[in-house]
């Protein structure tokens, strides 16, 4: 990604002191928003490994939920629907595990309608498979609950099938796009950890800020 991509530069070191080795690795562009949210706890246990962020590496799509709904959580504590005691019976996908710790996660944005299967037919959701920019957008409008937004003017949107969730996020401050000259969203290119903080950090900045705390 280039300057005018998702974030911006910080030099902070919080990323390194919670544990993730390679936080150096970090793009500028992104450090601060890595930064943030790891001291937040919202990156937690979404690693590559128990040591390293991979920040440059595709995000899952139980990873995304995880740390969107830590987001959301963080942003409005007291409507916080604790994921650990929620949704303890049985997963509504076939490949989600209801043992493993991030299912709740799945589960609640699921039974939000926020995030569907990769197979509705077979009823899976193929936890472990990258996450696309445009399936992110789409994803985020839902759960957030974001308003529809006039075009952005992303030259590689037009006829998009995410094109109006892009949009949204785009006018909601969550997305400054992949490219600026011309203004490009990327939308088929897989969404990595660090442009995901960087979504995720633009809108708990600007909830912290409507807020006033």
């Amino acid at each position: 990604m280039t300057p005018g991509a998702d974030e911006q530069a910080d030099d902070d070191d919080s990323a390194s002191r919670r544990g993730f080795v390679d936080a150096a690795g970090t793009n500028e562009v992104h450090t601060g928003a890595v930064a943030a949210l790891v001291e937040a706890g919202v990156l937690d246990g979404l690693g590559c490994d128990d040591r390293r962020l991979c920040p440059a590496e595709a995000i899952s799509r139980w990873e995304f939920a995880v740390a969107l709904l830590r987001a959301a959580d963080a942003a409005e504590p007291a409507q916080r629907d604790d994921a650990d005691a929620t949704d303890s019976g049985r997963p509504q996908f076939a490949d989600v595990d209801a043992e493993a710790w991030w299912a709740p996660y799945v589960q609640r944005l699921a039974g939000a309608g926020a995030i569907a299967g990769c197979d509705a037919e077979a009823a899976r959701f193929c936890p472990n498979d990258p996450l696309s920019r445009s399936q992110a957008a789409a994803i985020i409008v839902e759960a957030l609950g974001l308003a529809a937004a006039p075009p952005a003017g992303f030259v590689d949107t037009v006829g998009h099938a995410n094109a109006a969730e892009i949009d949204s996020l785009f006018a909601a401050g969550i997305t400054v796009g992949c490219r600026s000259e011309p203004l490009r969203y990327c939308p088929d290119e897989l969404l990595t950890r660090q442009q995901a903080a960087s979504m995720l950090h633009r809108w708990l900045a600007a909830q912290t800020a409507t807020s006033g705390t």
